[in-house]
């Protein structure tokens, strides 16, 4: 994680001019950031690759998942911009940071093979501000939302039968936990046409103390029900992702004259 952050950094460094040497790329910012379109509503889809922290992280280090985001801003009144810099964002995300899959015979003799595929997963739900640093096609941002964690751990049982078009589909819920959370995080997005913008930024997500489950909790004793081992902690972690935005309803600023 730190290593992203320390390339992240050095990127930002070689994108964004600077402004002593090269004053004429300040203006150029500006200027095309005037013919931009004024985002209103923006829709973001990231892929989020999670770094797991504490004993959380001890026991199974790293996760990988998406999110998806809605920010909503006012216009712009003519004499002020401060519609620019502020939006409210609703941010939903999902992590698995662990799968197990057990192939098992379903009849005897076996002449009918399934999965037992168990998946350890994170759902985040929240809300709160957003703050654009600098407009332009360069948009250094900070965001923060309050809101709560799902940890949830699932079975399913799939088996696939060649030749029939689809696939036998059976599930079961061994834990869920709720708890409240708080993320918060930066980044900056690139424009690369008016409506469309390349998404850099890393987060961190407080889920405060959670039940969860690890790869290997589940222990099954044969035609008994499983015994279930869950783990109690803080299970906190970082994000780092990268997506697209979208500009899906907006303005056009007037020409300078």
């Amino acid at each position: 994680m730190k290593q992203f952050l320390l390339s992240l950094i050095v990127i930002l460094g070689i994108v964004i001019p600077n402004p002593t040497e090269a004053q004429e790329s300040w203006e150029d910012l500006f200027q095309a950031a005037h013919d931009a379109r004024q985002p209103i509503i923006t829709l973001d889809s990231d892929f989020v690759f999670a770094d797991l922290l504490g004993e959380f992280g001890n026991v199974v280090d790293r996760g990988w998942g998406g999110n998806f985001g809605i920010s909503i801003a006012p216009p712009s009144a003519r004499h002020s911009s401060w519609g620019r810099f502020a939006r409210l964002h609703i941010d939903i995300g999902y992590i698995i940071y662990g799968t197990e899959t057990e192939r098992i015979c379903l009849t005897r003799p076996c002449r009918l093979e399934m999965d037992i595929v168990t998946t350890n997963s994170i759902l985040n739900l929240g809300l709160g501000p957003e703050f654009i640093l600098m407009t332009g096609p360069i948009r250094p941002y900070i965001t923060g939302t309050m809101g709560t964690t799902l940890f949830s751990t699932d079975s399913s049982l799939q088996g696939i039968s060649p030749g029939a078009g689809h696939d036998m589909y059976f599930s079961s819920n061994h834990l869920q936990d709720w708890t409240f959370s708080w993320k918060t995080g930066a980044g900056v997005k690139i424009s690369v046409t008016p409506s469309v913008s390349i998404d850099f930024g890393a987060d961190y997500l407080n889920n405060g103390v959670a039940r969860w489950m690890s790869p290997g909790d589940i222990i099954d004793n044969d035609d008994r029900p499983p015994a279930y081992a869950y783990r109690k902690t803080k299970a906190n972690l970082w994000m780092v992702h990268t997506g697209i935005e979208w500009t899906i309803f907006g303005q056009r600023n007037r020409a300078r004259r």
